[in-house]
């Protein structure tokens, strides 16, 4: 390669030097003067020597190089023949292994379609997993003060019996000992009784201590019970041990008594204090006779004594034990009778039963009145609540008028400032009532009566579009589309009862619009063509043989940036061309689809017209609504100005609500909001849309999912069975009826529930709430 380039250089060269001498030899001419001349020729003879021998030299050059060209040719084409040929042996392998990936990707693609079944269970299974364990968290999460309470009632128990014992028991023995201290017949055993009471104010200081300790017991610690009942039965046991020792002291006197005769008889009995012997020897006798029947008789005497001593000890000790027992009974007995005498209080923890409590405890700590709990209830301007007065005969509207206790009433309910709480006494049935105002009455609101006769609200939103199959949804930029497509899919399936299958793809995966939370198809634009094909596939199909195939419902968001994409990407409207194809074919083949997308003006997308979307139900959300009406040519003037008027009325309504309540349309899932529908024949009609998420997904499919994977397997459908929640019996808190219907969610995610029988305040309540009024 390096000849080739000097060959190039070389030829430059020799036509360089021949410009040059030529020029030179005409100087050498054309000049005057002699010393250019002489110069000219000079240079004309080395440039043409140099043109020469670049000349020579690249001829030379050239030759190697053809000769360099020839042979790497040939190398190369030796090699192209081996590379052809192995070619060849790659095309005949290319063509088995082709073959086998599409056997491989026939296997795959029904993998692929028991993947999505298994990956559909595993979101509805994890939904219902991820609920309960929220419900448990909750629960684990709430605190628990029933056993602190008892713990601590139970130490007050203990403490208030330990007391009693000690005062009962030290009372009697400081005042028997008091008693015996003031007798002249216990003047032998006196220094002894004052040494017991001494000791008595030292055991009784210890068992004050021991009692203090019943307080200062941690309430965390596990053995608690066993520490409390070890002092108690401390206590008793020491007090019991100080009672026989008192019994023992005071028997000392007899014993004593009794030594004293013995050794006066001693005495009697020395022959030396009886001088002489000889004269009273017999007077000795007499009386030594004498004294042995004394000293029997006062053997006789003191084992009688003893005897008789040692079973009133066994039957006062058996006295004393039973009286310990009564007394304990007697005891629990009191603390009965004391809270049964207590006034019945209101159950649960909220602002409504803590305020009732608080005036029960009022009227029976300053002036003895049982109020007893009977009910509590919400109003519209506050709350009631009812008492029982059957342990207060003759109260009177003045007694609980009394002082100042109105204005305390006030201060308990925080009533609304001027309107004192009112009570309303029924005497036949023993109730009386009070009635709390915490906000002035709202005015009814009749233009809601006006608006619903012009829209179909909300609570027969599932009834009207249940059998809806082929729908095209529009509004603008964070409009709500996606929460009310997801809303009309749900109502459609619950409408069927799960039965069937949900296709979504939303090519807004993962951004901040995405307000999908159910199982997904497709995440892309190319994901919406792919399942559009699908969708043609699977109609063409069912076409072809006719079956009892289930329902499938497919749903594709961002259609209108899809079809755009697709005709600048591929410079075609292939994927319009399926859309237009399923709107005209997909009748009565059990299939169903949602075309969710900004513009109502079908005109304004690439390739299509109005009349392409007259096969679709459409329903136009909030400002298309009025957008679709003012470029329908399609419906005649008078019912488009009587739709126009429809509109502004339902966009003022909503517009009113929402700002009465603070709701922002863009960001609150309760926002009141309303869309046209344009069915497929008759004219268009204004609904009411539910509150964002009213329809959960694995509530609506869950039944759906256990058919379509357990049927054949009988322990996973025991395992389901075993698994499932029986929700709660919900009723109106007003009126109690059964017709209720979900409406929205609270901003914690609880769910709200209005009813279809009556037009109460509140509207919209939870579970919790309709408990509590019934």
């Amino acid at each position: 390669m390096s000849k080739i380039h000097y060959s190039k250089v070389g030829n430059f060269i020799s036509g360089a030097a021949g410009i040059l001498s030529a020029v030179s030899v005409y100087s050498v001419f054309s000049s005057p003067d002699i010393t250019v001349k002489n110069f000219a020729l000079d240079l004309a003879m080395i440039s043409g020597g140099v043109s020469i021998s670049s000349y020579i030299v690249s001829k030379t050059s050239q030759d190697s190089i053809d000769y360099q060209v020839e042979k790497i040719v040939g190398e190369y084409q030796s090699k192209l023949n081996s590379s052809q040929k192995t070619l060849e042996n790659l095309s005949a392998k290319n063509t088995e292994v082709s073959n086998l990936v599409k056997k491989l990707q026939e296997e795959l693609k029904e993998k692929q379609e028991v993947v999505i079944q298994l990956q559909s269970f595993t979101q509805a299974f994890k939904a219902q997993t991820e609920k309960k364990l929220k419900e448990l968290n909750a629960k684990l999460n709430t605190d628990d003060t029933r056993i602190k309470d008892f713990i601590a009632e139970l130490k007050r128990a203990f403490w208030q019996l330990t007391r009693d014992r000690i005062a009962y028991d030290y009372e009697r023995l400081g005042d028997l000992i008091t008693n015996k201290l003031e007798r002249q017949e216990y003047e032998n055993i006196h220094p002894q009784l004052r040494d017991f009471y001494d000791q008595l104010k030292s055991n009784h200081r210890y068992h004050c201590e021991l009692l203090s300790s019943i307080n200062e017991i941690d309430t965390e610690t596990i053995d608690i019970a066993k520490q409390l009942i070890d002092i108690f039965f401390k206590v008793s046991d020491q007090c019991a041990a100080l009672k026989v020792r008192l019994r023992n002291l005071l028997s000392l006197d007899d014993r004593l008594a009794l030594n004293e005769a013995l050794e006066e008889l001693v005495i009697r009995r020395d022959p030396k204090q009886f001088i002489p012997a000889e004269k009273a020897r017999s007077a000795l006798d007499q009386l030594h006779q004498g004294n042995m029947e004394d000293i029997q008789k006062l053997k006789d005497s003191f084992n009688l004594n003893k005897s008789s001593f040692e079973e009133l000890k066994e039957q006062v000790a058996d006295l004393l034990t039973l009286i310990d027992s009564k007394n304990l009974e007697i005891n629990e007995l009191k603390e009965k009778v004391r809270v049964l005498s207590l006034p019945r209080q209101f159950y649960g923890g909220s602002n409504i039963p803590n305020s009732g409590n608080a005036i029960i405890k009022y009227y029976y700590e300053r002036y003895g009145y049982h109020l007893d709990a009977v009910h509590w209830e919400e109003t519209e301007t506050g709350y009631k609540l009812l008492f029982s007065i059957r342990k207060n005969p003759g109260l009177t509207i003045d007694d609980v008028y009394a002082e100042n206790s109105r204005q305390q009433l006030a201060a308990f309910t925080n009533a609304l400032k001027g309107k004192l709480p009112e009570f309303d006494f029924n005497y036949q049935h023993c109730i009386v009532t009070l009635s709390v105002v915490l906000r002035p009455a709202v005015k009814k609101d009749k233009s809601r009566e006006e608006i619903d006769k012009i829209w179909v609200p909300v609570n027969r939103f599932e009834s009207y579009v249940k059998n809806w199959e082929r729908v095209r949804i529009t509004a603008g930029s964070t409009g709500g589309k996606s929460p009310t497509a997801k809303n009309l899919a749900l109502a459609i399936m619950k409408a069927r009862q799960g039965q069937g299958s949900i296709r979504l793809y939303d090519p807004q995966h993962g951004s901040k619009k995405d307000y999908w939370d159910m199982p997904k198809a497709g995440t892309s634009h190319e994901d919406n063509v792919k399942g559009m094909k699908e969708l043609v596939e699977e109609l063409n199909r069912r076409t072809k043989s006719p079956d009892d195939h289930p329902f499938i419902l497919y749903i594709f968001d961002e259609v209108d940036s899809t079809i755009a994409q697709e005709r600048e990407n591929q410079g075609y409207y292939h994927f319009r061309d399926l859309v237009t194809y399923t709107l005209k074919q997909a009748s009565h083949q059990n299939l169903g689809a949602i075309f969710i997308g900004q513009a109502c003006d079908a005109s304004t997308i690439p390739g299509m017209s109005w009349s392409d979307w007259n096969n679709a139900i459409q329903l136009h959300i909030g400002a298309n609504a009025g957008t679709w009406l003012d470029k329908a040519k399609t419906i005649p003037s008078d019912q488009k100005t009587k739709l126009l008027e429809q509109y502004a009325k339902i966009q003022e309504y909503c517009d009113r609500q929402n700002e009465e309540l603070g709701l922002d349309i863009f960001t609150d899932a309760t926002a009141y909001r309303f869309a046209l529908a344009v069915p497929l024949t008759g004219l268009p009609k204004f609904i009411q849309l539910p509150d964002f998420d009213t329809y959960d997904y694995s509530d609506v499919m869950s039944t759906n999912t256990q058919k379509a994977f357990f049927s054949k397997n009988s322990e996973w459908v025991e395992i389901q069975q075993q698994n499932s929640v029986v929700e709660p019996k919900i009723q109106c808190p007003h009126c109690g009826s059964d017709d209720i219907y979900k409406n929205g969610k609270t901003t914690k995610g609880v769910q709200y529930y209005s009813c279809n029988d009556c037009d109460n305040t509140p509207k919209k309540w939870t579970v919790e709430q309709s408990t509590n009024s019934n």
